[in-house]
């Protein structure tokens, strides 16, 4: 099977895998190791929301914009006012503070640098507090498409939950989360945990922009998310047995993927 997979593209393949699977005695190795809570941020100063519109769907910074800013503490980036926020430990970022004069809804930006050692695959997890509206981007790339409902979406307070496997790269990659204000107090959440086969050892979070090249992106790479196939289907075709399966397949890296094959 050929696919043609493009950068920023998830798409679902259908394939006779769940055999082959077995027969190789593939089984993932679980890794065992405490999650990184995301607690170092780049905060930005508040914008009046469009309620005209989705103030999701606006772009409230300047050029280079949502997909490519870059911020450091104490500059002003993308036409923000960039603040360092320090949570140590902790997942949530209370950003109540930041709605500052405005009356109505107010848009805010929330920015982290992944460092890590190598290129590898981890489950990224976000979600705004109670009723805060969020959006997320990695390495300047949307989440909107590839997230789904995340572990604890079923309570009220983190019903924007959302969790992701995604790729990074060697060097500094790129988190900003996009905080919309709701009739509650404001904030997000956000935390990396491992992949099943890869550990976060020299994985570290850290809000002062670093010198150089500051966003790698991963190699060429393909991700499979198990969790977001379809049930298999079995079935019986000219008296043999055989087995479908969908998984999800996520292209990540700095340039497009083509020619890709499945086997």
């Amino acid at each position: 099977m050929k696919l043609a997979v493009l950068q920023n593209r998830a798409r679902w393949s259908t394939i006779a895998a769940t055999a082959v699977l077995l027969a190789c005695g593939i089984v993932p190795t679980a890794v065992a190791q405490d999650i990184v809570s995301v607690d170092r941020w780049l905060v930005s100063n508040p914008f009046p929301a469009d309620v005209d519109g989705d103030p999701l769907e606006t772009d409230y910074l300047g050029a280079p914009g949502e997909v490519a800013v870059l911020p450091d503490r104490g500059r002003t980036v993308g036409g923000a006012d960039w603040t360092l926020v320090r949570r140590d430990s902790s997942v949530t970022l209370d950003l109540e503070g930041r709605r500052g004069d405005a009356e109505g809804p107010v848009v805010v930006y929330a920015h982290a640098y992944l460092k890590s050692i190598e290129d590898r695959t981890i489950t990224l997890t976000w979600s705004g507090l109670d009723c805060t509206g969020v959006r997320a981007w990695l390495n300047g790339r949307s989440l909107e498409a590839l997230g789904r409902p995340g572990p604890d979406s079923d309570g009220a307070a983190e019903a924007t939950a959302r969790l992701a496997r995604v790729r990074i790269g060697h060097g500094y990659n790129t988190l900003l989360l996009k905080a919309l204000s709701g009739d509650c107090p404001l904030g997000v959440a956000a935390s990396i945990g491992p992949s099943a086969t890869e550990s976060l050892d020299g994985l570290r979070v850290q809000a002062s922009r670093p010198y150089g090249n500051v966003r790698t992106g991963p190699a060429p790479s393909l991700i499979a998310d198990p969790e977001a196939g379809p049930e298999p289907v079995l079935g019986w075709k000219q008296g043999e047995l055989f087995g479908v399966a969908g998984v999800r397949v996520t292209a990540f890296a700095v340039t497009p993927l083509e020619g890709t094959k499945f086997k």
